[in-house]
């Protein structure tokens, strides 16, 4: 183990990054003035996007990526953000845009092993070489192009296959390998194709490993337009933007199939992309064992699988190493794709996905599914026979099936009927009533265990019958046998293993009720993966490890199961995170839970707002040893091996001790987060945590503890308070801190006491005190708009207080009542009830059937039952149809709903004080239906891929309340499709085809916003044109600046400011009705009024021109810009009517403008 451990952590380098030297010279100059919380939401957008490079549109209308690590500053500027940085020793601004979000290859490396096969090896396994002799003499070629990082072009295995090779990163046609992966990729595409097969290597990964999204556009833009016929892309990544979009729309418009792995997180492939385009074939990959490869993405998005594990091939420096992964898959499928080109070159892109699709071994249950797609691909026997062939398994010798036997067949034109038969008796005829690949699944649960024989025989319409077809299959006693290995490689004897099914649709996870046998270590049971898959998406099975398992050392085994056969888990296909510490500590514990909103058959499943939210599966200590690290420095370390999957982890260090429960007895806690998020190496370092102390009187209190939410994650750890203080480290993060406490009251019943705050690490000093109780008061504010009374009690330190009791049994919060007595003396008592959706205020009092009058209003409470006295808060209050009415009270402003677009499982945060305003409160206190609220940061938290939709409000305490509406959306993409670098060719795509070469020039021309670039056939609005027209104006102007006191009541887009400051439009009576259409008589007078403001020289006015037939029509206010339009062909008549009043879409707007852009564009006077 520890020879393992040293092997593993002797690479261990701590490197430290900060600002380029250029930019740390000028950054106190050039940042001056910069807005700090601005410049810090950037940074945790590029954070949530997974990259450090920002997208920046430039003054001149290029567009460079700016490293986070340059940018010093940031700003507003008519409503955009601007950012100050750094590039190539100069000093630059411009206009950001968004992140350029970031793809990477989908494999890992291994060492050689006895069970690796090599490339060709697992070709033949499917059949790639009887493709290869069937087309290695056909005329023509086909191009694979790889989009990857880069190939070794001097590679024996790749002589005489290159072909036009691009470097996208440093633009040039030496597409070095720095990784490896690309040459193994191009490898297993030169070893299962002929040499007809040509490969066109495309670097698009920089010297990090990163691919980002600019960079890919550029190298899917090169490979069409230089002869790539399929696009293998073995990369991916979470979200995608309307850009990478179109450039997948643009390769299939130009008849190029794209091929991409599915990515290896063990996740659905909803959100992964390119994968995820339903242009694009997502490939699965499966292992030696037939089975899916436990960390393969599943989904309705996968179209097929190849085999994936352990594929030796080319490596830089004429060597072959050995990687697992869906990047294996993906090339192999891409060979066959290249192949099927081959043989019949007037195939389409449909005609080639049919077959693929149809020749595949229906793996897992009948029909495409969400683990294998349509099944595993195979062209074993592709062809063989005219008129029939079956569509053959992987591999040879005898299978096993139980409850269903799925079998695939190719019958052609003179096939009648074939006939089926399992071990001599008839057991189905299927009529084939088209030529084609059959499919049909046959119930075999009559079948007693043991071997059997599947025949199938063809027969034909003239009577007679075909050759025999026969397979040996196997039905087991056990359809799925479990063999678990520590990281030791020692067989676990008696494994634990909780099988559970995912239903994706509800958020179910449900722990499944299996009768496992155990017998010499192995696990068995049976499972009716045909049943399961009507009710969950997948099946995984995990091995649970508890904190008194001893000395044995698991690994977190969390894996899909999909397939009949013997499963082996072995530590060889595990992640390996090192966990070090300069400090000597004992050791740490780590736990992985798993989230849902519908936890089924857990005994530990932790509830939040009264559904079930999140279940411990696996917990496990981590002994810690003393290796020599750099500098020859002892450092203490230890291994864990776990299975990359979607679950969250949480690792601690303990203050010692026997523990039941691993978030109990806490000393530190140093992560939570997804595990998929872990890198190789964490340190455990004391130096960079925070130490919260919290601090009780317990004098009457029979047990306490104190408690802290990682608000971020939602997972908790809980301490005991034996004594009147505590502590305990945490990272950095938001956390909810909460003390409970149990006394015992007169009536011998039980209150349970909670006191609860929220923080930020980002204090300043190591340590941060909590002191709780002594005394409370009541705390209120008045909802105006719900015509409620809110209440909360704080303690003397400004925490939140609350208490529920425990008489009989029966659990109940304790709620003061309100009272209120108006002048005559008439007095109401309100019944309060428990609040949810109003943050920190608690309980919520209705003045409904209260009579409008003047009251004095306090709280009733029973002290016998508060832990502590209560200043009481009494106060004078006007109700006025049923709510506290404030006369001199302006309530909040919110600024509109809106709408944001995460990444599943990703954290979204922001500044509600942003958000809203108020004329009168310098503070605002906030609720929402969903989420956290700290110090004004409003947190959500997506743990499964669902929408949300969010009431936020505001209140300022005297009656008035602000609302809107955040929408959430999981989609994995970009919120605003006009935050892209538009390329030509690319986005002109859905235009009409007479306007193309129009559209194509304008946007080469830098003058259509890209918020226009698709619809284009439906009518452009006025503040759309307005966009429009500025854009073009601003070419010869520079940026225009809005007039002072030019504003409209309907809108402060601001290019309708500009437009109407410059006086191209203008609207009515304060009024700009942005959303209407515009006329084409009002498009003339647009575009005159630009000319004239532009080219002056140019804006005389034209009478000798010809007449449209409908010119009565026009408005005199319009004649004579018609007519400076139609002589300078900016407009153009059908059938000699003009239509004035007629609207125009937006691709004729767009040509309108681009004809006027060549106009102004003409040489001027003395030039």
């Amino acid at each position: 183990m520890w020879k393992k451990l040293a092997a593993i952590l002797i690479a261990l380098v701590i490197q430290t990054a900060g600002l380029p030297a250029a930019a740390q010279e000028l950054a106190g100059t050039q940042g001056r003035g910069a807005d700090g919380p601005l410049l810090q939401s950037i940074v945790m957008e590029l954070e949530d996007a997974r990259t450090t490079r920002a997208l920046v549109e430039m003054p001149s209308g290029e567009v460079v990526a700016a490293d986070r690590a340059d940018i010093t500053g940031a700003w507003l500027r008519n409503g955009q953000v601007w950012l100050s940085f750094c590039k190539d020793g100069a000093w630059l601004t411009g206009r950001y845009m968004e992140p350029d979000r970031i793809r990477h290859f989908d494999a890992g490396g291994g060492n050689l092993s006895p069970d690796a096969i090599y490339a060709s090896e697992a070709g033949d396994a499917i059949g790639l070489d009887r493709l290869a002799e069937m087309v290695q003499d056909r005329d023509g070629t086909v191009i694979i192009a790889l989009m990857d990082t880069g190939t070794d072009l001097s590679h024996p295995w790749l002589r005489d296959r290159i072909v036009s090779p691009y470097d996208a990163v440093e633009d040039d046609h030496n597409p070095q390998d720095l990784f490896g992966h690309g040459t193994h990729i191009a490898g297993i595409i030169a070893q299962n194709t002929p040499g007809n097969v040509r490969i066109m290597p495309i670097r698009v990964f920089d010297e990090k490993g990163d691919a980002p999204d600019s960079i890919i556009v550029k190298g899917i833009d090169y490979a069409v337009k230089n002869g790539a016929n399929i696009i293998n892309m073995s990369l991916g990544g979470y979200g995608t933007t309307a850009y990478l979009d179109k450039a997948v729309d643009y390769a299939v418009s130009r008849g190029v199939m794209i091929v991409a792995s599915a990515g290896n997180d063990a996740r659905d492939i909803s959100h992964y992309y390119p994968a995820a385009f339903p242009e694009v074939i997502a490939v699965g990959a499966t292992g030696s064992n037939g089975d899916l490869l436990y960390f393969s993405n599943t989904g309705e998005f996968i179209d097929i699988c190849a085999p994936g594990e352990k594929v030796v091939s080319a490596m830089p420096g004429n060597s072959t190493g050995v990687k697992s992964g869906t990047s294996m898959a993906a090339p192999l499928v891409s060979s066959a794709a290249a192949m099927l080109m081959l043989e019949d070159p007037a195939r389409s892109l449909t005609d080639i996905e049919n077959i693929l699709f149809s020749h595949t071994y229906d793996l897992g249950i009948p029909g495409k599914d969400k683990l294998f797609g349509h099944g595993g691909m195979t062209f074993r026997n592709y062809r063989s026979d005219p008129e029939f062939y079956v569509i053959e398994p992987y591999s040879d010798g005898t299978h096993e099936e139980k409850y269903h036997l799925n079998f695939s067949f190719f019958a052609g034109p003179s096939v009648k009927s074939v006939a089926i038969s399992i071990d001599d008796v008839t057991f189905r005829e299927i009529n084939v009533t088209s030529p084609g690949v059959i499919r049909t699944s046959l119930d075999i649960r009559s079948l007693a265990a043991g071997p059997h024989m599947l025949e199938a025989m063809p027969v034909f319409f003239d009577g007679s019958e075909g050759e025999v077809y026969q397979r040996a299959f196997d039905v087991p006693a056990y359809n799925v046998r479990i063999r678990v290995y520590d990281t030791e490689d020692s067989l676990i004897g008696a494994p634990r293993i909780h099988v559970f099914g995912f239903s994706q649709k509800d958020t179910r996870i449900t722990k499944l009720d299996v009768n496992p046998v155990l017998a010499n270590g192995v696990w068995m049971v049976n499972l009716d993966f045909e049943m399961l898959a009507r009710r969950y998406d997948k099946v995984r099975c995990s091995v649970a490890s508890q904190l008194n398992d001893g000395l044995q050392d698991i690994p977190f085994y969390f894996r899909i199961v999909g397939t009949c056969g013997e499963k082996v888990f072995e530590p060889s296909e595990c992640n390996v995170l090192g966990l070090t510490s300069r400090e000597s500590i004992p050791g740490c514990v780590v736990t992985t839970r798993i989230l849902g909103s519908s936890l089924v058959g857990f005994n530990d499943v932790r509830e939040w707002g009264g559904k079930a939210y999140e279940a411990v599966i696996s917990t496990k200590d981590i002994p810690f040893a003393e290796i020599t690290g750099d500098e020859g420095r002892p450092l203490y370390a230890g291994l864990l091996y776990y299975d990359r999957a979607d679950l969250w982890i949480d690792i601690y260090s303990y203050s010692g001790g026997e523990r039941t429960d691993p978030a109990r007895n806490t000393k530190a806690w140093y992560h939570s987060g997804r595990m998929d998020d872990l890198d190789s190496i964490r340190s455990l370092d004391s130096a960079s945590l925070k130490t919260i102390t919290v601090e009780a009187d317990l004098a009457s209190a029979d047990k306490a503890e104190y408690m802290l939410r990682n608000i971020p994650t939602g997972n908790v750890i809980a301490n005991t308070l034996d004594r009147s203080s505590g502590s305990i480290q945490v990272m950095k993060g938001s956390y909810d801190i909460f003390l409970l406490t149990q006394r015992t009251l007169k009536d011998s019943s039980t209150a349970s006491d909670t006191y609860f705050n929220s923080f930020h690490t980002e204090f300043s000093g190591k340590t941060k005190s909590f002191r709780f109780g002594e005394t409370l008061r009541d705390d209120l504010i008045f909802d105006t708009a719900s015509k409620r009374i809110l209440h909360r009690w704080i303690d003397a330190y400004g925490n939140g207080y609350s208490v529920t009791v425990n008489r009989n049994g029966r659990v109940d919060p304790y709620i003061p009542s309100l009272f209120l007595v108006d002048v005559r003396g008439r007095s109401y008592s309100l019944t309060g009830t428990e609040s949810h959706d109003t943050g920190d205020y608690i309980h919520a009092y209705s003045l409904a059937g209260i009579p409008d009058g003047v009251y004095r209003l306090s709280f009733i409470h029973d002290t016998g039952i508060l832990a502590h006295s209560v200043k009481p808060a009494t106060t004078m209050i006007t109700v006025v149809g049923g709510a506290v009415y404030v006369p001199s009270n302006t309530p909040p402003v919110a600024r509109s709903d809106y709408t944001s677009d995460i990444r599943p499982g990703e954290l979204f945060v922001f500044d509600l004080r942003e958000e809203f305003s108020d004329k009168e409160q310098d503070e605002l206190r906030f609720s929402a239906t969903a989420g956290w609220i700290v110090d004004g940061l409003f947190f959500y938290r997506d743990l499964i891929g669902r929408d949300a939709e969010i009431i936020i409000t505001a209140y300022d305490g005297a009656g008035g309340t602000a609302s809107f509406r955040h929408t959430i959306r999981v989609t994995g993409r970009n919120a605003a499709e006009s935050d892209y670098i538009p390329i030509p060719d690319i986005d002109s795509i859905g235009a009409s085809n007479w306007a193309v070469p129009h559209i194509r020039s304008a946007i080469a021309a830098n003058i259509v916003p890209v918020a226009l670039l698709e619809d284009y056939q439906s009518g452009i609005t006025r503040r759309e044109f307005s966009s429009l027209i500025v854009r073009m104006a601003e070419t010869f102007l520079g940026e225009i600046i809005p007039f002072p006191g030019v504003s409209f009541a309907d809108t402060t887009d601001p290019d309708v400011l500009k437009a109407a400051s410059m006086k191209f439009l203008s609207g009515s009576n304060g009024y700009f009705s942005p959303n209407e259409y515009i006329s084409r008589q009002q498009l003339c007078v647009i575009v005159y009024q630009t000319v004239k403001t532009i080219r002056p020289d140019l804006a005389q006015p034209i009478t000798d021109v010809p007449r449209f037939r409908d010119a009565d029509k026009i408005a005199p206010w319009a004649l004579e810009a018609v007519n400076f339009c139609s002589a300078n062909q900016i407009i153009v008549g059908s059938g000699g009517m003009m239509n004035p009043t007629g609207t125009l879409s937006r691709e004729q707007a767009i040509i309108m403008v681009y004809k006027t852009y060549e106009l102004c564009s003409r040489p001027g006077p003395g030039n």
